[in-house]
Formats: C-alpha cells, sequence, structure tokens
C-alpha cells in the first residue's frame, strides 16, 4: 500500500515537471487524501499551482492565482521560527522578482501575495515584519512602485516615527525614488506633513540632507510661482488690451453708425426742406393759378352753354389736360410731405387740391362731349 502511494506521488511529481500542472494537482491531492501531512507534496503542490517546472519559486511567483497551498505550507512549521523564516524568504522572493522586473511583467497578483504574506507573521514578530516591510519599501520606491511603496511606508509608521518612513513617504508621494529626483520638484515642500514629521523626527545626520533638498525645491517653486503670477499678469494686460481694443472698436462702430444716421437725418431734412420750399414758393404761384382756372371754369361754363364751336371746345380739352396735369403734380408733391411732416396746413392744401382735381374732370368731360357732337 506504501508502495502505491508512493508511486502516486512520483507519478505527479513528474506530471508537473513536464508541465502538465492540472493533473499533477489532482494526483498530488489524491496523494494527500492518504498523507496529510507532508509538507514537501505541499510544498510541490504549490509549485504546481504556480505552474513551476522545477524548484525555483522566483521564476514563477508571479503566476500565484490561489494562495490556499502557500497558506498549508505556513501552517505546516511547526515552530514561530521556521515559519518566520518562510515568510522571510518569500519576501526575499519577491524583493528579487520587483528588482528584476526589467521587462515591466504585470505584478498585480505579486502584490496582492505579498499582503498577504505580511498578515502571516505571527504578532509578537514585529522585528522581522520590520525588515520585511522596509526591504519592500526601498525595493519598490526605487522602482517605482510609488503608490505601493507609500502603503507599505505607512504600515512602517504603524511601528516607529522613524524620520526615513516619513521621508519616503514623501518620496512616493511626489512620485521620486531618490532626493535628487525630489529636489527637481517645485513643490511647496515646506508645507507637506510628512516633510514636516520627517525633520521632527530626524537626527543631526538626515536633517542637513532634508534641509538641502527643502531649500532647492522652494527655490523652484518660488520661480514657479512668481512665473505663474507673471503669466497671469501678461493674460490680464493682454485681456485688458483687447477689451480696450474691442471698446474702441465699438466706439468707432458706433460713432460711424451715428455718423451715418446723422447723413440720413440731414438727406432726409433736406429733401424734406425741398418740397417745404417747393411750397413756400409755389403758393402764390397756385393761388394766381387758381383764380385763373375759376375765371376761365366760369367764362367756359357760358359759352359752352349758349356757343357752339369745335375749336372753341378744343382749346378747353386743352386748358383743362393742362389744370390736371399740374393738379397730379401738386398732389404728388403734397403726399410725399404729408408722411414727413402732418402739419394742418399742409393737409388743407392737399383737401382743396384734391377737391379741384375731381372738379376738372366733369368740365374736361363736357368739353370732350361737345368736341364730339360738332363733329
Amino acid at each position: 500500500m506504501v508502495e502505491l502511494i508512493m508511486e502516486l506521488y512520483n507519478y505527479a511529481s513528474n506530471l508537473r515537471k513536464k508541465e502538465y500542472f492540472d493533473s499533477s494537482m489532482k494526483y498530488y491531492k489524491n496523494y494527500l487524501s492518504y498523507v496529510s501531512n507532508d509538507e514537501n507534496v505541499y510544498f510541490e503542490l504549490f509549485l504546481a499551482s504556480i505552474k513551476c517546472p522545477n524548484d525555483d519559486v522566483s521564476n514563477y511567483l508571479v503566476n500565484i492565482d490561489d494562495t490556499q497551498y502557500f497558506r498549508n505550507l505556513v501552517a505546516l512549521k511547526s515552530t514561530e521560527k521556521d515559519k518566520i523564516l518562510l515568510l522571510d524568504e518569500y519576501v526575499d522572493y519577491i524583493v528579487n522578482i520587483i528588482r528584476n522586473n526589467h521587462n515591466q511583467v504585470d505584478l498585480t497578483k505579486l502584490f496582492a501575495f505579498s499582503d498577504e504574506l505580511l498578515s502571516y507573521y505571527p504578532n509578537d514578530a514585529d522585528e522581522s515584519l520590520i525588515k520585511s516591510l522596509e526591504k519592500l519599501s526601498e525595493v519598490l520606491l526605487l522602482n517605482e512602485y510609488y503608490e505601493k511603496a507609500y502603503e507599505y511606508f505607512g504600515k512602517l509608521l504603524i511601528f516607529s516615527n522613524e524620520s526615513d518612513y516619513y521621508w519616503g513617504r514623501l518620496l512616493a508621494s511626489n512620485n521620486c525614488s531618490n532626493n535628487e529626483q525630489l529636489s527637481k520638484k517645485a513643490i511647496n515642500i515646506e508645507t507637506i506633513p510628512d516633510y514636516i514629521n520627517a525633520i521632527d523626527n530626524a537626527d543631526s545626520k538626515r536633517i542637513p540632507i532634508y534641509i538641502d533638498v527643502k531649500n532647492k525645491c522652494m527655490e523652484l517653486y518660488r520661480n514657479f510661482e512668481q512665473e505663474k503670477k507673471r503669466h497671469k499678469e501678461l493674460e490680464i494686460k493682454q485681456s485688458n488690451i483687447k477689451e480696450k481694443e474691442s471698446e474702441n472698436g465699438n466706439e468707432k462702430f458706433h460713432a460711424k453708425k451715428i455718423k451715418k444716421h446723422n447723413i440720413n437725418r440731414k438727406k432726409i431734412h433736406s429733401s424734406s426742406n425741398l418740397i417745404k420750399n417747393f411750397f413756400d414758393k409755389s403758393i402764390n404761384i397756385s393761388i394766381f393759378v387758381y383764380s385763373i382756372k375759376c375765371v376761365l371754369s366760369f367764362v367756359f361754363l357760358i359759352l359752352i352753354l349758349n356757343i357752339i364751336n369745335i375749336g372753341l371746345s378744343a382749346f378747353m380739352v386743352l386748358i383743362y389736360s393742362l389744370f390736371i396735369l399740374y393738379d397730379v403734380t401738386y398732389l404728388i408733391a403734397l403726399i410725399v410731405l404729408c408722411q414727413k411732416e402732418k402739419e394742418n396746413h399742409v393737409i388743407f392744401i392737399f383737401i382743396v387740391m384734391m377737391t379741384s382735381f375731381i372738379l376738372d374732370f366733369p368740365l374736361l368731360w363736357v368739353s370732350i362731349l361737345n368736341m364730339y357732337h360738332m363733329n
């Protein structure tokens, strides 16, 4: 029976080495159903879960999906010392993977495993946990995994107010791997809590280093703020210039519009004055013309009733045609003037002219009938 069980183990191991990982895990589990506390088999089952055909864990730890098999390994350690040694070993694996990740492989799964691994340290193993956190924080910072580095420096501050932890978190929060990079940042570093705490907890060796970085940052920050202020003032100045240009343009536009409006008013006023002058000058002529017209109308009416003569009728037709033409011209001028200025004397003249114009037509019609009657 023992030989059959060992054969089961050897078969599972061979499958793993040939990279039949799923099948090998099945046979490892079958073996463990007979021998439940075999640490070596749990280790190989863990290797199969991360698709590792050999014993070189560091090259395959990035593939870890299920940490159950690693938890089993930790649980099988009989002493806390052995447990800490195992955890420290795997922290070193993680540190090396991060340091040598030149191909920028996705380490999301590895970071999740790292978080869980740190939680396995015994409660009285703070010193070992702190060392592991320091290793991980530093390598994460140097390899530009700033978010994770910031998290781990924060965990270190739970145990101690070391200035290096505050300083490391300050570097990580500004996406810097070292002091040289930070000293090139234009930031108001004096107001950052991590800087203040780092200075407050620093020893005489570190304080000059921190202050030197601070001075460089503050000089860049002041220059940046001055440049920013100058740029803002320039923008305001340019904006004011544009506003003035816009105002001047509007003023010129309005001045041009007003000038055009005044010219149009002058033209209208001039036209109105011209018509007024026409009526002022022609009023006497109109009175004379209408006086003659009234006399002629009376004479022609008597002649029509008493004398029938074709020549006289033709002459009357010509005279009344001229009167009508004169009336029409005068009426047009009056209509234009009435639209511009509705004064009483203008309207009165218009009514008189209209009446005269209407009366001329019967007289013209009588003359025409008379002339045709003579024919």
